[in-house]
């Protein structure tokens, strides 16, 4: 026990270094568990640290440290109770000793983290403090204040130099329980058993997590000494080794089983493991010995982690391989690699590893049952595990009411998917991570909202389609009724009539120019329905002319008609298939309704730039129309009286006004009455031209 000045403050700076063990755990665990737990993460950490402290004064130490088990019985000293000396040296042992109690604590939040209620680990706290914890100390440690070995283990010679199983493994021992109690978290292994990876919120955070708590290791093995003595050095280069070799073996191991990629946690792990190893004989083992220690701790800490994935136990950060698992291996690992020469026992090494496997045992397994039965019993009347649907908000906001942006920010998206209205925008900062999101989000919901407006306008425009497809059915079927009504008179008079032949070869040429006429009539009826959403290409206007010309010309030679074309304007942004039958529609009517024989039939298609539009002329002097008639001339159904002794639909620029408009042109008409007629197109012109 350290008694002068110089021990005292040694002591009292190691105390320092293991309260920031604290702080590695905490960011440890919360870089490795979920933002939405953070908080409840955080609140753990420093809730045990108090409670444990608290309990660990009030009761705990005086058990811990007073009359052995096994013995005399469990008598506490009295002048440890509610803990208060002026007794310098008692007051060091004993805050060096609490905090080694919180350590012991705080190793099953990690275990259970992001599924058991606050107030349920509260519980398991305070009966660690009370008397898990106690019980295994003073197995090990009890007299050692005053100097002397008043344990039942370190009566047989159980060495434990800073706590592999006397802090480490307690703390395992009760994790596992409690997970075995309380079962994984939502989603941490699918229905066929297999593990899901649930990835931290900060890794970066957690290997900080692993320095402090490494830091905090020199405080917590070189301290254990009680004073500032000559084997200080040694004991700080083995724990530096230990978390050194662990780290190196792991990541060879981890390399190997992950096709070279070394997994992080257990990186994380294998180093913690090699620092939880080295701690039971730090004081005992020559350096050269932890690198055999920090490999069979990189074994053991995968093989665990594996192994409890295998049996679907989930450790959310690890603990029970690295504090069970490597307390376990830390404690055997005295028996064999301790140097005899600084051992305090003359055992043999089979006698040692006996000793040592008892003292896993006698000081394990008690502290395990006990723990599960009482987080049976509770876990029976008051579940110790939150809520699923609190377990998916998160601990944050289901046991602490603390929401933080990044849950606003979930409530937001989740009401604007319900309400499907994306007009509110989310919040947006550039200096945070949430805020960065909210400006994404929003670029998402702007993106969506201008697609919805989109898809209904597109609908409008659908449903214009459908309007006119509708009312150009009665312009189709109303123009139908006369030449498939003519068909059946001429079939009737040829029926009548089918012996005189020159009369039949009349109804037969009727008949066949009646079909011709309606055949014409279903393909301006198809050609309307496929005149939504055009293609527009840059075409030739002179090779469109030019089989125009082709198609017609024994028309025109019938009719001794004259067809010429003058183009200064070559190229048209349009259909070319779809402007082909347009002309060819104009040049048919101008054909039909010529004023042939009182004059020869003259068609005239000329072209010209104005404005970047291409406008194309087709003029022919047929029998025109009258001033009255043009406005007329696009309405559905409207037949000129001009036209009236000719059979079918008058000129038909109903449907052509509509393809012509779908092609992004515009279709006028001129006409004077048996003088001419000049239908106008205007195109669109290619960009690159």
């Amino acid at each position: 026990m350290a008694k002068t000045q110089i021990d005292i403050f040694w002591v009292m700076i190691c105390s320092g270094l293991v309260l920031l063990m604290q702080l590695g755990f905490l960011a440890l665990e919360s870089g490795l568990t979920r933002n939405k737990n953070n908080i409840n993460v955080a609140l753990k950490n420093l809730s045990d640290f108090s409670l444990s402290f608290f309990i660990f004064w009030s009761f705990g130490f005086a058990f811990a440290f007073g009359t052995p088990l096994f013995n005399e019985g469990v008598r506490p000293h009295t002048e440890l109770f509610l803990f208060f000396s002026e007794n310098t040296s008692l007051v060091a042992f004993f805050i060096f000793q609490t905090l080694f109690c919180n350590t012991a604590a705080t190793i099953v939040s990690g275990a259970v983290a992001e599924r058991m209620k606050f107030k349920s680990f509260l519980i398991f706290v305070s009966l660690m403090a009370f008397i898990l914890y106690p019980f295994v100390v003073n197995l090990s440690w009890s007299g050692f204040w005053v100097g002397e070995k008043w344990g039942w283990l370190a009566k047989k010679g159980f060495l434990d130099f800073a706590g592999s199983t006397v802090v480490h493994s307690t703390g395992g021992w009760v994790a596992l329980a409690l997970v075995l109690v309380i079962g994984p978290r939502l989603n941490r292994f699918d229905r066929d058993g297999n593990p899901r990876e649930i990835h931290g919120s900060n890794f970066p955070f957690a290997i900080l997590g692993v320095f402090a708590l490494w830091v905090g290791w020199i405080g917590f093995n070189g301290g254990s000494t009680m004073g500032l003595t000559s084997s200080i050095g040694p004991i700080i280069l083995n724990t530096l080794l230990g978390g050194t070799f662990g780290l190196l073996w792991g990541l060879l191991i981890s390399s190997f089983l992950n096709w070279g990629v070394p997994s992080g946690n257990q990186l994380i792990n294998t180093c913690l493991g090699g620092l939880v190893s080295v701690t039971a004989g730090a004081n005992v083992f020559n350096s050269d010995s932890i690198f055999f220690i920090g490999a069979i701790a990189a074994i053991i800490v995968i093989s665990i982690e594996k192994l409890l994935l295998k049996l679907q136990i989930d450790d959310a950060v690890g603990a029970i391989p690295v504090h069970l698992g490597g307390g376990i291996w830390g404690t055997i690992a005295v028996a064999l690699f301790a140097d005899p020469v600084l051992k305090e026992n003359s055992l043999s090494v089979l006698e040692q590893l006996r000793v040592q496997a008892l003292g896993i045992v006698v000081s394990g397994i008690p502290v395990f049952i006990t723990t599960f039965l009482i987080a049976k019993g509770i876990n029976y009347f008051y579940p110790m595990r939150v809520k699923k649907e609190d377990e998916i908000i998160g601990l944050n906001l289901s046991e602490h009411k603390a929401q933080n942006e990044l849950f606003e920010m979930l409530l937001f998206m989740k009401a604007q998917s319900l309400q499907r209205d994306y007009r509110v925008k989310a919040p947006e900062d550039p200096f945070t991570t949430v805020g960065l999101i909210g400006y994404a989000y929003n670029e998402v919901a702007q993106s969506m909202t201008n697609y919805k407006m989109e898809l209904e306008q597109a609908k409008r425009v659908l449903e214009e389609k459908n309007k006119k497809l509708r009312e150009y059915d009665y312009v189709v079927a109303h123009d139908l009724k006369s030449p498939i009504a003519a068909i059946k008179t001429n079939l009737e008079l040829l029926e009548k009539n089918r012996e005189q032949g020159e009369k039949s070869d009349s109804y037969l040429k009727n008949m066949r120019e009646l079909t011709k006429e309606s055949l014409g009539i279903i393909d301006q009826f198809l050609n309307f329905t496929i005149s939504g959403d055009i293609g527009l290409h840059t075409v030739s206007l002179k090779n469109i002319i030019e089989r125009i010309e082709k198609k017609f010309q024994g028309n025109l030679r019938e009719l001794e008609g004259t067809f010429k074309f003058d183009l200064q304007e070559n190229h048209v942004l349009t259909d070319e298939i779809l402007l082909e039958q347009v002309i060819s529609n104009i040049v048919s009517n101008s054909i039909k309704y010529s004023a042939f024989p009182e004059r020869k039939l003259i068609i005239n298609i000329s072209s010209h730039l104005d404005e970047k539009k291409v406008t194309i002329v087709i003029e022919d002097n047929g029998i025109g129309l009258h001033e009255d008639e043009l406005p007329h001339l696009f309405e559905k159904g409207w037949r000129s009286p001009s036209s009236a002794k000719f059979e079918g639909k008058g000129i038909g620029l109903y449907t052509v006004k509509n393809v012509v408009e779908n092609m992004r042109g515009i279709l006028k008409c001129e006409s004077v009455k048996n003088s001419y007629t000049k239908v106008i197109i205007i195109l669109p012109r290619p960009e690159n031209n």
